[in-house]
């Protein structure tokens, strides 16, 4: 008997450490989360105080952003109550600090400062947004203090993978003030010459490279310029994984380049009534296995409800989801990108 209880034993602790192998064995997945420009204006401020809840504006989208391991997206304007209004813009964007409750509450994890409207509000008004953003948790990337913080990449991990950001924004480079500097705070300028050392760094710190690009000003048309090719492929070739460009607005391409995809202008995600400008908005959810990139899958969803008014972002079904994933299509022609669709969800799948 003693014996028959020995054997028993000894097959328990086997099957453990056979079940115990069989799960390390298996690649575990990971998910990371990228949405277009988030822009609170007034509208949005009215919402979450009329709700009473700081998640009033995500209610659409909330369960996928607040699932993936990383949640990643533009945001534009200050989050200040101080400052003066920069003189010489004709549109100045600020939100209350109950903004980045907003979005640490949905689930944000890292947000891109680089944008035109980063110094709205002059110095307060960006020192302001950086202390509310650091106390509800939120890194940030694409601008700083001075210049080596605006080009630091941040890493977070997704899981076991290490995922580094950096984030540009390609504004005039005959407007050099505007711009972080040694000794000046702002965001970070891509100068064509030093973003491979920017993306090697990240690199050797990372698994996973993601730069956020935004190409400045509001364009008529999706054409995609030649100096967004060029600055989009200069970073492929240092070793981003992918590049997610910002056009104020505007939805433009996909290209895979060398295996990486480029997505050339990503659009709005929540922007007011700016949003009804484009007919889809879109979420990236990046599916991650053995520390690489192996599938971006394209969210599709509305930005606007001409019934009810709304312009808050919420996730789109059925036909209207097709339509929305073969939008995008016709936008990437000129690369012979091709999406396959499943569940009215487009899917890249990478080498």
């Amino acid at each position: 008997m003693l014996n028959l209880i020995k054997i028993i034993i000894v097959l328990y602790l086997i099957s453990l450490c056979t079940y115990a192998f069989c799960e390390n064995s298996e690649s575990t997945k990971s998910s990371v989360v990228i949405v277009g420009e988030i822009m609170f204006d007034s509208g949005i401020a009215q919402i979450i105080e009329k709700e009473g809840s700081s998640l009033a504006p995500f209610v659409g989208v909330l369960p996928i952003i607040r699932d993936a391991d990383i949640t990643f997206g533009t945001f534009e304007g200050v989050i200040t109550t101080r400052g003066e209004p920069i003189s010489n813009k004709s549109v100045v964007l600020r939100s209350k600090r109950a903004t980045a409750r907003s979005l640490a509450n949905a689930g944000f994890d890292i947000i891109s400062l680089a944008t035109s409207h980063v110094l709205d509000y002059g110095d307060e008004g960006f020192l302001d947004t950086l202390e509310a953003l650091s106390w509800y948790g939120i890194k940030y990337v694409g601008a700083g203090i001075n210049l080596q913080e605006a080009r630091t990449p941040i890493v977070l991990n997704a899981e076991d993978t290490k995922v580094g950001f950096l984030g540009y924004y390609r504004g005039s480079q005959f407007d050099r003030l505007f711009f972080a500097s040694e000794n000046k705070l702002g965001p970070a300028l891509p100068i064509y010459e030093e973003l491979e050392q920017d993306v090697i760094k990240a690199k050797s710190e990372s698994d996973i490279v993601i730069v956020s690009m935004n190409w400045g000003p509001r364009v008529k048309d999706d054409i995609i310029g030649d100096r967004q090719k060029l600055y989009a492929k200069r970073l492929i070739d240092a070793g981003a994984d992918i590049v997610i460009g910002q056009r104020v607005n505007t939805l433009q391409g996909v290209e895979i380049y060398n295996g990486k995809p480029i997505f050339y202008s990503l659009g709005d995600f929540l922007y007011g009534n700016y949003a009804s400008r484009a007919p889809y908005g879109y979420i990236l959810r990046l599916i991650i296995s053995e520390k690489k990139l192996l599938t971006v899958e394209i969210i599709p969803i509305s930005l606007s409800n001409t019934k009810t008014g709304s312009y808050l972002p919420e996730v789109i079904n059925g036909q209207q989801a097709q339509e929305a994933i073969i939008f995008l299509q016709k936008l990437s022609e000129e690369f012979g990108t091709e999406f396959q669709i499943e569940d009215g969800i487009g899917i890249i799948k990478l080498n």
